[in-house]
């Protein structure tokens, strides 16, 4: 949805949720433009090559089910116009995962903005 943030700017509100998550566990969502993918202790992170430039998005606890639903916007600015975010969830998950032994990552996701790219519907 559009709506005004504090600032009166138009932002478009987004939500990424991630399920499979141990319940009431922290689940934080890292974004970056930066494009590739890396692997750390065998596990993909789909944050670049490098992982230059990644930013953490969202801290929240997942739900009784296991679910996280991480808030967000996005600007309405023409100077995102085309450009790619790159998310990955990494949940907590202790004693159990696959990183570090307390953390599980999620899938990748890849957001273009904009609705003039060529190529985008």
């Amino acid at each position: 949805s559009r709506s005004p943030d504090a600032g009166g700017r138009l932002v478009i509100t987004v939500r990424v949720g991630s399920t499979g998550n141990e319940p009431g566990q922290v689940n934080w969502l890292y974004m970056t433009v930066q494009p590739g993918s890396s692997v750390l202790q065998g596990c993909p992170v789909w944050l670049g090559a490098s992982l230059t430039g990644v930013r953490l998005a969202s801290q929240v606890v997942s739900d009784a089910s296991g679910r996280a639903a991480h808030p967000g916007a996005i600007p309405a600015d023409p100077a995102l116009e085309g450009v790619r975010f790159r998310l990955q969830g990494v949940g907590r998950d202790p004693g159990q995962g696959t990183l570090y032994t307390n953390l599980e990552l999620s899938d990748g996701l890849e957001v273009l903005v904009g609705n003039t790219t060529p190529g985008c519907p």
